[in-house]
């Protein structure tokens, strides 16, 4: 099973959270500007919850 860890965080928090889930799953996390190079088949992507921005978001997803 192909694992990918994302991540953006302005002040650490987001990615230490990212770095726990990647050790656990046995892979590097990256910030959100590396791109995936291929299909993965579970992708784990944090990012910090700013006001109303991400239920906006999730609404046009």
């Amino acid at each position: 099973m192909e694992i990918a860890v994302r991540y953006y965080s302005k002040t650490g928090n987001t990615k230490k959270l990212a770095d726990a889930v990647a050790n656990t799953a046995g892979v590097e996390a990256q910030t959100v500007s590396h791109p995936l190079k291929h299909n993965v088949d579970l992708l784990f992507y944090a990012i910090q919850y700013i006001g109303q921005v991400l239920p906006h978001l999730l609404k046009n997803f």
